[in-house]
């Protein structure tokens, strides 16, 4: 989130965008708690969702119906602010 102010899709998506990443970031994705699954990538957001608020991040879950009926999920991070409090490195 260091370089834009929002990134939105479906579970899928934003579950791909951070495997991609996380070379980059020099992350382990094998760790026990990377989300293995874009579910498990959403239920770890809505925990931590006022945590992300403390520093700034808006994070919203859900979803919704499309024409054919079918349920469309839905995930949004958003910086609202500029890390209003301290994080620890």
């Amino acid at each position: 989130m260091e370089d834009k102010d929002l990134s939105e899709g479906r579970p899928e998506e934003l579950h791909g965008k951070l495997e991609s990443q996380a070379e980059v970031l020099k992350v382990n994705p094998k760790a026990r708690e990377w989300p293995k699954a874009p579910n498990a990538l959403t239920n770890h957001l809505n925990e931590i969702k006022p945590n992300l608020q403390d520093v700034g991040i808006l994070v919203t879950t859900g979803g919704r119906f499309t024409k054919d009926g079918k349920r469309s999920r839905k995930v949004t991070i958003e910086k609202i602010g500029e890390n209003p409090v301290p994080v620890a490195n």
